[in-house]
């Protein structure tokens, strides 16, 4: 008797997991109980969660599950301190702190695979070709996901979720190669235009505001 009752625990377990899967609010919590990461939810937290039976959270894979099931009702989570998480609409990421990865050519960044939103700092070989890459990638992004290039330092900052970095990290990679010199010369075209018509702009607001 006593060595049935481990199995009967762990029946109890698994069903209790697939029936307190309901909603979006019952998921975190269930996998708050699994994996000892506690939540901060908004007022009015709404999701719809509609997974086959098959799919019971455990403690492998409920953050995993959890971070996806964020993503598709437009939440994602952010860390507060320690295990200490804050559940947000997807839309407000940028004016939260993401936890930060840095990456190379040569190294990948650690970041998990989950869509959870991270910040990933690029050093680029050739910081001349940062602003291309930049404009580059942009069609690549996650709606919320952001990009910019800092010249001086010939930095590419992205900030989107881990699984999509994931991708981006590999296109800019595979861009950060020498220019050749038509590209050289390109570029120095391009940019020569972007300033003509920043000028202009600059100009005509300035025309306007005199008025």
């Amino acid at each position: 008797m006593k060595k049935l009752l481990p199995l009967f625990l762990f029946l109890t377990m698994a069903s209790a997991s697939a029936s307190n899967c309901m909603d979006l609010e019952s998921c975190i919590k269930l996998s708050s109980s699994l994996t000892g990461k506690e939540y901060l939810l908004p007022p009015k937290l709404k999701g719809k969660v509609n997974i086959t039976k098959g799919i019971k959270l455990n403690s492998s894979n409920a953050e995993f599950i959890i971070s996806s099931l964020l993503n598709q009702n437009g939440y994602t989570r952010v860390p507060l301190q320690g295990n200490i998480y804050k559940v947000i609409s997807s839309r407000d990421v940028r004016y939260n702190p993401t936890k930060e990865f840095s990456a190379s050519k040569e190294q990948a960044p650690e970041v998990p695979k989950y869509d959870d939103y991270f910040m990933m700092k690029y050093k680029g070989i050739h910081p001349e070709l940062t602003t291309n890459i930049t404009r580059s990638i942009r069609p690549f992004m996650s709606r919320y996901g952001r990009i910019i290039d800092m010249k001086s330092t010939g930095m590419v900052i992205v900030q989107d979720t881990g699984s999509n970095l994931h991708r981006i990290y590999s296109i800019i990679k595979d861009a950060d190669i020498e220019p050749s010199k038509q590209m050289l010369k390109e570029l120095r075209a391009a940019k020569k235009q972007y300033q003509k018509v920043s000028l202009a702009k600059a100009k005509a607001q300035s025309c306007q505001n005199t008025k």
